[in-house]
């Protein structure tokens, strides 16, 4: 097990990696299409959200497009976790601390993370121009226009 972090780390972050118990390897920050590479590349990918219940961070949706296997992690049951349920495309490790895991313990959870997202059509550009084409056909029909 080894975990690649890209991008800059706050003093947070150096704390996590400091307790980690596997390699660690921390890129500079990189341009986006460079950035979706390395993830398509990486056998999982690990998202560690905060215990705020509105986060669903644009890493989030990097994560969903790049299409690899999910593991995420979180102090509460937020945005992120339920549209990773919803989806199937993460397994969620809720009230979970990356800083109390051991490598057999990250072992487990990333046996957990689906192969590969499945239910992630409903959340197309198409999917959602529908539902919106379909909001507005049912609102103009509900519409008393006399």
């Amino acid at each position: 097990l080894h975990f690649l972090f890209m991008g800059d780390l706050g003093p947070e972050d150096r704390e996590l990696l400091d307790a980690l118990d596997c390699p660690v390897t921390v890129l500079r920050q990189r341009r986006k299409a460079h950035a979706l590479a390395v993830m398509r590349a990486c056998d999982a990918l690990l998202l560690l959200t905060s215990d705020r219940r509105s986060v669903a961070t644009g890493k989030l949706f990097d994560y969903l497009a790049v299409g690899g296997r999910i593991l995420h992690l979180s102090m509460t049951d937020n945005e992120a976790a339920r549209l990773l349920h919803e989806t199937g495309a993460a397994h969620v490790a809720v009230n979970a601390s990356a800083r109390a895991m051991s490598e057999a313990d990250w072992l487990r959870l990333l046996d957990l993370a689906p192969a590969a997202t499945s239910r992630l059509e409903a959340w197309s550009k198409a999917a959602q121009g529908a539902q919106l084409q379909e909001l507005l056909l049912r609102t103009a029909a509900e519409a008393d226009f006399h």
